[in-house]
């Protein structure tokens, strides 16, 4: 579908391609080729997990509504927030839903979250539990 020559920013333009996405680029041998050729490079990637989006239902419910709970604050839904073991859960059916702290320091060194968040989290978490059981 997408056989012909195109740059990495094209492919990410035209949502091919994320741009966060781990690549591998092994630079190819320009011994014997042609001046056009030369340069060229050659990329693969596996993927993992396909991505997903849990539909609205009783989960995502009770997380919108803790969330309104306990920060008064409206939610939206959003895959913005990157990936997560989440897309080997998704195919089974089950729904998935991700809630986590705000971390601009995810995955560097001397991560951090804020202790107040993680007070919030346990209650969101908290009030999603009562609201499941419930029902």
């Amino acid at each position: 579908e997408h056989g012909d020559a195109r740059s990495i920013e094209q492919l990410i333009a035209h949502g091919v391609l994320h741009s966060a996405m781990p690549m591998h680029f092994e630079r190819m041998s320009t011994k014997g080729c042609s001046d056009d050729q030369q340069g060229s490079l050659r990329s693969s990637w596996i993927l993992s997990g396909q991505p997903f989006l849990t539909a609205e239902g009783p989960l995502v419910e009770a997380a919108q509504q803790a969330i309104r709970r306990v920060t008064g604050e409206d939610t939206e839904l959003s895959t913005a927030g990157g990936t997560s073991d989440g897309r080997f859960i998704a195919p089974t059916g089950a729904q998935v839903v991700e809630l986590g702290p705000v971390n601009a320091t995810i995955h560097k060194v001397d991560e951090c979250v804020m202790a107040e968040d993680l007070n919030l989290l346990s209650q969101m978490y908290e009030t999603m539990m009562e609201q499941l059981l419930a029902t």
